[in-house]
């Protein structure tokens, strides 16, 4: 009994005391991977209001599709950029990514033959 509450009080207060970041959108673009130029086709930049939140592992969105992902393993944390490998509210492989610029920053979500582009 004293392990299951041990337990219970280090989740909450891990729920409770984790970091969280928020990311504030204005415009975003959609990429399809062209196989025959091995590049990104991107499709016209539209403004969007889309936020979304970083905490500990989870990142969730107010887009639409009220996207949610979970990040589990990072391939780079080098600054300028960062990137993880991450699971969507699908169950679905991709990549998140953030970029930054001195007067702009991009936050990416990759999946093998479209990608996202969300500058903020």
């Amino acid at each position: 009994m004293k392990k299951i509450i041990l337990t219970l009080l280090i989740t909450a207060t891990t729920l409770f005391t984790s970091a969280q970041s928020t990311i504030e959108t204005y415009a975003f673009e959609v990429g399809n991977w062209n196989t025959y130029t091995k590049k990104w086709d991107w499709g016209q930049i539209k403004p969007c209001n889309v936020t979304f939140i970083l905490f500990g592992n989870s990142i969730v969105s107010n887009d639409l599709a009220k996207s949610t992902y979970y990040t589990y393993q990072t391939i780079t944390s080098e600054y300028p950029n960062a990137s993880w490998k991450a699971l969507d509210e699908k169950r679905r492989e991709c990549m998140i990514l953030m970029s930054f610029f001195e007067t702009y920053s991009y936050f990416i979500v990759m999946y093998d033959n479209v990608c996202y582009r969300y500058t903020y």
